[in-house]
Formats: C-alpha cells, structure tokens, sequence
C-alpha cells in the first residue's frame, strides 16, 4: 500500500488528492502499461465512485489491483508468450471471467480492439476489450432484471445504448 501510494502522490502534481486522467495516463505509463487515453478515461470512469471525474487514492488502489489481477489472467493464458492473446486464448480468458459468448460474437467484436487485424490483442486492447465487456454486462443486467437471460430492446432504446458501443 505504501508503494501505491508513493506513485499516487508523485503524479498527483496539483496535490489535490485525485488524479486526472492526464496525471494517470502518465502514472500508468511509468509502470509500464502504454495505454490509450481513451482506455484510461474509461478506467477512470469505471472506478471513479465518487464520480468526481478523477481517481482518489482508494479508487486508484482498486484499479491497481483490477489490472494486476487482469495482468496476471492475460500472462496466464498467454500460452506461447508472445505478449498477445489470440482468439482461442481470449475466449479462455473471457471464460474464466464468467462472459460466455460464442466464437461468432467474440471475433465479431475483436476488430474494435484489434486496430491492425492482426487477429490478437496487447494487453492494452485487452483491457479496453474487458472494460467494453464489463460496461455491456452492467446494460444488459440494467435490461434483465429478473435475470433471465434475454432482453427485448425497441428502437429507442437500442438508441439510447449507443454511448456504451462507442
């Protein structure tokens, strides 16, 4: 915990107790994780529980442990070490997660993440693909209440969805 907050303090340059996405981009970098702002905005996003916009030291803790614990699962399966899952070793990820989806719905959703079609994904797509997964879950679950499954959208609120595609 000290170590954590000895990096949350370095980047925390106005000291206002909360980082911004900036001051995480920059943080994340420095442990080695090159990711996009928009990958780190939606971090921000899902562990931001105060929804200041920022990340506070117990939300920045959270999130550490959320990517060490998805580091360890993407080095795991990551079977010929070649810092990339395929699809076969992504959807053994995903499945360890809990997200059954099929063949069909994880290749037709993986050139969203797999910019250069190369037909796998870095850790950084990994983790913006999780993210993705995660926010779908949480509006799926919001349009299944009784948790059965399946849900019935009209127009409109496949509509009012789009935020969550993007």
């Amino acid at each position: 915990m000290q170590q954590l907050t000895g990096w949350f303090q370095a980047v925390d340059s106005d000291r206002s107790g909360q980082i911004s996405a900036q001051e995480l981009h920059r943080c994340l970098g420095m442990g080695g994780n090159n990711f996009e702002m928009s990958t780190v905005q939606k971090l921000i996003f899902t562990f931001d529980s105060d929804y200041s916009g920022q990340v506070g030291l117990n939300e920045f803790v959270a999130m550490h442990k959320y990517l060490q614990s998805m580091r360890e699962c993407f080095q795991f399966f990551d079977r010929d070490r070649s810092g990339t899952l395929d699809g076969n070793e992504l959807m053994q990820t995903l499945q360890r997660a809990g997200y059954q989806l099929t063949q069909h719905a994880l290749y037709a959703a993986m050139p969203k993440f797999d910019k250069e079609r190369k037909g796998s994904l870095t850790f950084a797509q990994y983790i913006d693909f999780v993210i993705f997964l995660g926010n779908l879950q949480k509006l799926f679950e919001f349009f299944d209440p009784q948790r059965t499954g399946n849900v019935t959208l009209n127009f409109d609120k496949m509509v009012a969805c789009t935020p969550y595609f993007s």
